[in-house]
């Protein structure tokens, strides 16, 4: 008989198999400590289970790539973690925010936009809720954001963006992800007609790649782009 303790010793390989890069590996291991987990029948089970579901899906998606037979697989495991979710006794939001930002990028990489954005978006309500979940939320922001901008719905975006901006600056990040931030901030307000905002966000951003000694990166470039379009009357 599997007992639990197996089915950690399982998930810890599987674990260790992905943090050395062997995701193929990693994902044929979750597949067998899944197996063994069954469909999880109290809530220390369900917990186990659902880290199971999610990390099997992530494994499956980074080893064998965005393929359509992958991305229903993972979806499949994404959903099924939500249900299980929804079975707990004590919700756990900062879980399933988890669970919803995996699902989301998966059906944002089989073309379903708009899907995606609500998965998103509840993603990010449920990351807000949670407490002490600062780092959680700046990862679904850094999905989120873009795809409110490629959506052109500017209004949505502005508040997420600054949202975003906040959350780094609590947690630190590095400075590609401030001038992504930045970028995305002076996008969205140029959506919206604010192209001197837009424009002083860019300078600012601008001079701050370059202090920092990158004067020739596609963010700068990117950034310069922008402000040039800032700048057209």
């Amino acid at each position: 008989m599997t007992t639990r303790k197996d089915i950690q010793a399982l998930r810890d390989e599987a674990e260790q198999s992905a943090s050395l890069g062997n995701f193929e590996e990693a994902a044929r291991l979750f597949d067998l400590a899944l197996s063994a987990a069954g469909d999880g029948e109290i809530d220390d089970d369900r917990d186990l289970l659902i880290g199971l579901l999610l990390s099997s899906a992530t494994a499956y998606g980074v080893a064998r790539g965005s393929t359509e037979s992958v991305g229903q697989l993972v979806e499949q495991r994404c959903r099924r973690a939500l249900e299980i979710i929804g079975l707990q006794s004590t919700h756990n939001n900062a879980r399933e925010a988890e669970v919803r930002h995996r699902l989301a990028m998966t059906i944002y990489e089989g073309g379903r936009q708009e899907e995606a954005l609500v998965e998103w978006l509840e993603a990010a309500q449920l990351a807000r809720s949670a407490p002490d979940n600062l780092r959680q939320r700046s990862w679904v922001l850094r999905g989120l954001v873009p795809l409110v901008l490629d959506l052109r719905r500017f209004e949505e975006a502005l508040p997420l963006a600054e949202e975003a901006i906040w959350l780094n600056e609590q947690i630190e990040t590095n400075a590609n992800q401030r001038t992504f931030d930045r970028i995305f901030r002076a996008s969205a307000l140029i959506g919206l007609g604010r192209k001197a905002d837009a424009a002083a966000v860019l300078h600012e951003t601008i001079e701050e790649r370059r202090r920092l000694g990158k004067a020739n990166d596609r963010l700068l470039t990117e950034a310069e782009r922008l402000l040039t379009l800032a700048l057209e009357a």
